[in-house]
């Protein structure tokens, strides 16, 4: 059915979600406790948006402070040096490698929030970036913007699907008319289960799991 594979990183591929939320904590905490717990929660309301987009947030709406070059690039820095770190040791999907070779076929690629220097070099770092052939993409365009390249270029929507665990991925590939799973078990999008029940969306705990089923190896996914 599909030909081209779609995936978010953060909470799709790596058990990555409560290493970002710590890290917005770290960088922000030198403003304050409660301004820091602030933009945690603001990250966990609006999964797969950039931390360009939500350092901004951070200055302009929870600081409320005029935008200032200097404190922004701090951000980012304190940000990037405790998540690179961190990542390293996030767990994997599980059979990641051995699902690639069943689906050798098809095209794979990564459409993500984060950053997308940052992401190659920890997929090159983990030896897996050799399975995303259809290319790894992220911040610091949107995914809009990458769906908007991706889909006026070169990929069949009917022949795509794109595996998220956000309401913004969800949107995403809405938008674009693209199929969509939520992918649930690493996800911190609490909303998930009624959204999927009110849209008639499928959510699976895994990407094995969603392999095996359009494979043929297991029962219908549950519709939440």
């Amino acid at each position: 059915m599909y030909k081209n594979f779609l995936f978010d990183c953060d909470g799709v591929i790596l058990n990555s979600n409560k290493v970002k939320t710590d890290g917005f904590y770290y960088a922000a905490k030198d403003y304050g406790h409660e301004e820091a717990l602030k933009l945690q929660i603001y990250h966990k309301l609006n999964g797969g948006i950039s931390r360009y987009q939500k350092f901004k947030f951070f200055l302009n709406d929870i600081l409320k402070v005029p935008f200032t070059k200097d404190i922004y690039d701090d951000l980012l820095n304190k940000y990037s040096n405790y998540v690179s770190s961190q990542l390293l040791k996030c767990d994997l999907a599980d059979n990641l490698i051995n699902l690639r070779k069943i689906f050798s076929m098809s095209n794979w690629m990564v459409v993500s929030g984060g950053d997308q220097i940052e992401i190659k070099k920890l997929f090159t770092l983990r030896s897996i970036d050799y399975l995303f052939n259809g290319g790894i993409f992220g911040s610091p365009l949107n995914k809009y913007e990458i769906f908007e390249s991706l889909f006026f270029k070169r990929l069949n929507k009917k022949e795509s699907i794109y595996l998220g665990d956000s309401l913004y991925d969800y949107e995403v590939a809405s938008y674009f008319g693209v199929d969509f799973r939520y992918i649930e078990e690493w996800s911190e999008f609490e909303l998930m289960q009624s959204h999927a029940k009110k849209n008639n969306l499928k959510v699976h705990t895994n990407l094995q799991e969603f392999f095996l089923e359009i494979q043929g190896g297991l029962p219908e996914s549950h519709n939440s």
